[in-house]
């Protein structure tokens, strides 16, 4: 009887793009999970030991469910072990399967060519039960075919959110206590912010989850661009989500931002989400908005050599 799981599937996307859709708590509601069983993420915590708590609705009754991260490589690789629960995220038996193991350990690799991503998810049972190692053996097509319906969930995802978002990662050579002060503190964010020849001047600032950051951006022809950042999530030093617009237009497109700590550096992702494929393709292509998310980043870079020395 087989005692693992294996399938293999290619996404027309690049790896950052769907690395975030695993790993972002936002886009993981929208495809998680089997069909016609909309999944709210309920808590997320991407690290080594943290926890991933969600609740997958039914008419019948909630289902609960819950993933122990135990390797976060980004972009490549993601070792978790998933089980059952209830709202307390205590491991509990599967409602429709009594020998089901209770937990699965799953390890999920991406791998990108030429634009397209390949996922190979390979899970196998934490137990030593031969009951349930051969029940799980029994079942596997069953599996196969559910983790079908949700990877066919996660290709509609992926095909929206690439017609309508802007994703920009760098890895800069900091610690990521340093990189968030850096983002966070206007202090600092008014000498690096946005493109190549452009400067900043913040006229308030409340990092808390409805505080606003206004500030306002001037060009190299000296043009003056209000800006309007309200944020929703703050998840210190890890996560920032916001909504960005001007005094008018208070959401112009909404940007989540993760940095992840990687030996000493940090990696940041900043993904920006607009409500139409026009609205997108406007400031890609009027405004250069691809390449001045890349010279924003790499402004930062250079900012943060000087507060790495100034440790």
């Amino acid at each position: 009887m087989p005692s693992k799981l294996v399938i293999t599937r290619d996404f027309d996307a690049p790896r950052d793009l769907v690395w975030r859709a695993w790993t972002d708590p936002e886009q993981l509601a929208h495809w998680w999970g089997p069909k016609e069983m909309p999944t709210s993420v309920e808590r997320f915590d991407l690290r080594p030991g943290g926890t991933f708590l969600y609740k997958m609705k039914r008419p019948e009754g909630d289902w609960w469910g819950k993933l122990v991260y135990r390797e976060v490589r980004a972009p490549e690789k993601l070792v978790f072990v998933s089980s059952f629960s209830n709202p307390k995220a205590e491991v509990t038996r599967a409602p429709f399967w009594e020998k089901w193991p209770l937990e699965i350990e799953s390890t999920v690799t991406m791998t990108e060519q030429q634009g397209r991503t390949t996922v190979k998810l390979v899970a196998r049972p934490v137990t030593k039960d031969p009951d349930e190692l051969d029940f799980f053996g029994s079942v596997l097509d069953n599996v196969r075919t559910g983790y079908g319906g949700t990877f066919d969930q996660l290709t509609r995802h992926l095909a929206d959110c690439a017609g309508r978002s802007i994703l920009i990662v760098r890895t800069l050579d900091a610690p990521i206590d340093l990189v968030w002060e850096a983002w966070t503190n206007p202090k600092h964010a008014d000498q690096w912010w946005g493109p190549n020849g452009f400067t900043n001047q913040t006229h308030a600032h409340e990092l808390k989850v409805g505080g606003v950051w206004r500030y306002t951006m001037v060009g190299p022809d000296g043009t003056a661009f209000p800006n309007r950042q309200e944020y929703l999530v703050i998840e210190k030093p890890t996560r920032l989500v916001y909504k960005h617009g001007d005094d008018k237009n208070h959401e112009m497109f909404r940007a989540s931002v993760t940095f992840t700590p990687m030996e000493g550096k940090t990696r940041v992702s900043l993904y920006t989400m607009f409500p139409t494929k026009e609205a997108r393709d406007t400031v890609v292509e009027k405004y250069g908005a691809i390449e001045g998310g890349k010279q924003h980043l790499a402004n930062l870079g250079d900012y943060l050599k000087g507060m790495v020395q100034g440790r």
